[in-house]
């Protein structure tokens, strides 16, 4: 409800994963309305639909359902039978999102993730310890700097 989104369910264990989204509210798509949450009563108010609603960009009364492999793009029909004529890669998203093994592909998606958190930290440590060695080597060069300065004087 606070993302205002519709999640599938290898969508809300990836939700759940992120300790800064803990204190949102999921409910199931039974549930049309917000239910006691600590949301100010104007909040209480508001709904998500029934379904999803997103709009094409360029074709404003039709639904975004297309998904191009060949470009990574998605759109309404009308966009595809513009500009997608010659596209080998074109899926209907309702139809692919039942195909699509997604907790298989979570799972793949969920180890590169922790493969790459190490990585990542010990980048993080040597540019870290960059700074703190570019720091202490313009300290002695000022230091070295202001003694010349003294002697010339």
């Amino acid at each position: 409800m606070d993302c205002q989104e519709y999640l599938c369910g290898a969508c809300v264990e990836s939700h759940n994963s992120f300790t800064v989204l803990d204190g949102h509210t999921l409910v199931g798509k039974s549930h049309a309305q917000y239910g006691n949450t600590s949301k100010t009563s104007t909040d209480n108010k508001r709904s998500l639909p029934s379904v999803p609603t997103e709009r094409c960009e360029l074709h404003s009364l039709k639904l975004v359902d297309m998904y191009c492999v060949d470009h990574d793009s998605v759109g309404c029909h009308a966009c595809f039978t513009i500009s997608h004529k010659s596209c080998q890669g074109i899926h209907y998203i309702p139809e692919e999102v039942q195909t699509i093994p997604q907790a298989e592909q979570s799972r793949k998606i969920k180890e590169e993730m922790e493969k790459a958190i190490p990585e990542l930290d010990g980048v993080m440590k040597q540019k870290q310890k960059d700074i703190e060695d570019n720091r202490k080597t313009k300290a002695i060069h000022i230091e070295e700097i202001k003694a010349f300065r003294e002697e010339i004087n």
